[in-house]
């Protein structure tokens, strides 16, 4: 017996030293001597934890785990993985099970991995506190991803049981994984667990606060705390100058809230932006220590968090209502508020005119069902809806965001018949709304394809520079997508076609949009106003208004272009209109046939829907003896014509990728047949073969780019 039980004690003693050295490497601060009490912190907070978890009795240490650190992570492990601590393989498989029947399920591995959760991601506290979540060893740190934050877990050394890591892309050296933390962490020290306040917190009421914010001479004698139901939650907004978002809170009775009394509060010191994640919309709180601000281009003084200020949780026996006339020494008289501007008749006969639709603003649950395109922000939510996050500043990694992901989207607009070759509704959250990760998904990051690797920084210029509407949005994004399959990666590499410089060093995509794009969006001074597009009411933003989008163009491969021609070419072949009736009555049925022979059909852009727009490589055959227009799919013989259709003759137009919107495409039909006479040409069935062919020359004037 003895012996059999020597390899066990032997085995667990390895695993101690290994659990020993690491805690020391990564936890414990530099150059100090080995904590003993630490170790042994951590491997009572492991075994607590596996035995919450219905281990059986006996049970020692999880021998077949090992510890992780942050650099082993971002070093070694270059798939996905998921680790959850005390899981049998039959519950692994019972998780991953959902996962399976849609994609992917993530591979498990078995490694513990312990660090700090912080809101710090480096040393100098104020520039680097932007709301973001991270796991920190000796080591190093990682960006993580937490569905219910509670505030006082940051700073303090975690057991993470439960969580999975992404890797960076393969196409984004520059990148760097993220943890998404499954369930609570398990602290390895005790945590504070606080009594509440000695004495009740003095509070005011969303309306109240309302009334005390219209009378400016008031408000330098307090910092009063605000209480009520959180009842909307503005995205995370980042600006070259600084990070803010507002929130809202509105009574807490239903009578109250039906009357739609709320209140709005700025957070935009760098320590709270974190707050932004530990918010629920419909849960009560508390945040103190508030005052006044007058915001530049937006005409209210709103309330702003201070230096001082905390976010609390609501608790009815913790608080106690302030009497304003009490603390002010009199009467607080009622001041209406200023009229909200309305839109003038003029103004509203127009939109009727030019059709122009308005977005429903909602709340919605759902979950991610595919990926669109993803630097596009452009994913489709339970199977039937679109989803457009291009509209708000995206913060979080874009592997997060894949199917199998639940959501809750807050404040967001829904736009139907968009048009533009659209036909689902989209959703589209604008600053106002707020987008809330309520589960993770069990399924693997698909590998992204090369078009849809690049672009970011192109869709953001779309939206935040050139402020395209939605329904030209999507369809920018579905014409980048056609023409990058025209010419990457054989002609041009995917980085080269979709990267965007600057607005002065555009992408060669927006290059070859801009002729329609400044037609139906001519470039303007950016004027989105974040606060107002919050704040104001009427809400207004890009999104509140928009017009079913007529397909402008589109930039069809040269064999799709070529097999669509041949067969309205066999579709519209009419012997009648061929042969003129006075003169075809007194022909044989020889020269009839004779006739019918050979023909040709001229299609221009307009024939086909929507309009054409050709672009491809211009090379010279020496095999065929004339030019011709490339792309991946294949050539179309080509004559360059200018505009005055004299032929042009420029080498160096040789190599060149060009872009053509006027063109001709000819198309010769060849037929057999044997009608008997010209009574019969109407019956289809004295057609015995029909071929049609592109013409070895064409017409247009291609502008060369």
């Amino acid at each position: 017996m003895a012996a059999c039980g020597a390899p066990v004690l032997g085995s667990e003693q390895t695993w101690l030293e290994a659990a020993q050295a690491f805690i020391q490497e990564t936890l414990c601060p530099v150059g100090q001597e080995p904590n003993v009490q630490l170790t042994q912190l951590v491997i009572d907070c492991v075994k607590t934890t596996c035995l919450s978890q219905g281990r059986k009795q006996g049970f020692t240490l999880p021998l077949s785990y090992s510890f992780v650190s942050v650099r082993d992570l971002r070093s070694h492990q270059r798939l996905p993985c998921c680790s959850h601590l005390s899981w049998s393989s039959t519950a692994y498989q019972s998780w991953a099970q959902e996962a399976g029947l849609s994609g992917t399920p993530i591979p498990r591995e078995r490694l513990l991995l312990l660090g700090t959760l912080t809101d710090l991601s480096g040393d100098a506290e104020r520039e680097c506190r932007n709301g973001s979540l991270y796991v920190r060893d000796n080591t190093g740190i990682l960006g993580c991803e937490l569905i219910d934050l509670d505030l006082s877990w940051l700073g303090h050394l975690f057991l993470f049981p439960s969580w999975s890591y992404l890797p960076p892309a393969r196409w984004n050296s520059s990148g760097e994984g993220h943890l998404e933390l499954w369930g609570d962490p398990v602290p390895v020290f005790p945590l504070t667990v606080s009594t509440g306040p000695t004495t009740p917190i003095p509070v005011l009421y969303p309306q109240a606060a309302s009334r005390l914010l219209r009378h400016s001479s008031k408000l330098r004698i307090m910092q009063p705390n605000l209480a009520g139901k959180l009842v909307r939650l503005s995205a995370l907004v980042k600006s070259q100058k600084k990070a803010y978002f507002i929130l809202s809170l509105g009574e807490l009775s239903p009578a109250g809230s039906q009357a739609g009394s709320h209140v709005s509060i700025i957070v935009q010191v760098p320590a709270q932006l974190v707050w932004h994640r530990a918010l629920w919309p419909g849960r009560a709180y508390v945040l103190t220590g508030l005052r006044v601000s007058k915001i530049h281009g937006y005409q209210h003084r709103v309330w702003t968090t201070s230096p001082t200020s905390h976010l609390l949780p609501l608790k009815p026996e913790c608080v106690q209502e302030l009497d304003l006339e009490l603390e002010l020494g009199r009467p607080l008289l009622e001041v209406d508020p200023k009229p909200l501007p309305r839109t003038s008749n003029i103004q509203e006969r127009k939109e009727q005119k030019g059709l122009l639709r308005d977005s429903r603003l909602l709340s919605y649950t759902g979950k991610i069902t595919g990926v669109l395109n993803q630097p596009a922000g452009l994913y489709e939510l339970d199977g039937q809806l679109g989803l457009c996050l291009s509209y708000q500043q995206f913060h979080g990694p874009r592997q997060v965001m894949r199917p199998g992901v639940h959501l809750e989207l807050q404040d967001v607009h829904l736009l139907q018949s968009v048009g533009g070759g659209t036909r689902r509704p989209v959703l589209a959250p604008c600053l106002r709304g707020a987008v809330l990760l309520r589960s993770f998904s069990r399924q693997k990051p698909e590998t992204q394809s090369s078009p849809q690797a690049w672009g970011a920084s192109l869709y953001e210029q779309l939206v935040w520079e050139r402020q395209l509407g939605l329904p030209l949005y999507l369809w920018v994004t579905k014409a980048l997508e056609e023409l990058a399959c025209k010419l990457c990666p054989h002609v041009l590499r995917h980085r080269q076609f979709l990267h965007h410089f600057s607005p002065e060093n555009p992408s060669l995509g927006l290059q070859l949009l801009a002729p329609t794009l400044d037609v139906l969006a001519p470039p303007r001074i950016p004027s989105r106003n974040a606060h107002k597009e919050i704040l104001e009411e009427p809400h207004r933003c890009p999104l509140q208004k928009y017009a079913q989008l007529q397909t402008p163009c589109s930039f069809p491969s040269l064999a799709t272009l070529k097999e669509e021609g041949l067969c309205k070419a066999r579709a519209s072949f009419d012997p009648k209109t061929l042969l003129p009736f006075p003169e075809v009555s007194h022909l044989t049925s020889c020269q009839l046939n004779q006739r019918l022979a050979w023909s040709w059909l001229c299609l221009l852009p307009s024939t086909f829907h929507p309009a054409q727009v050709l672009l491809g490589i211009l090379v010279a055959s020496s095999h065929k003896g004339c030019l011709q227009l490339r792309d991946q799919s294949g050539s179309l013989p080509c004559l360059l014509l200018n505009k005055h259709s004299q032929p042009l003759t420029d080498p160096r137009l040789i190599g060149c990728l060009v872009r053509a919107e006027r063109f001709q495409l000819v198309i010769e039909r060849n037929v057999r047949s044997n009608f008997p006479s010209w009574k019969e040409l109407s019956m289809t069935g004295f057609i015995q073969k029909q071929q049609a062919r592109l013409a070895s020359w064409g017409s247009g004037y291609t502008p060369s780019l």
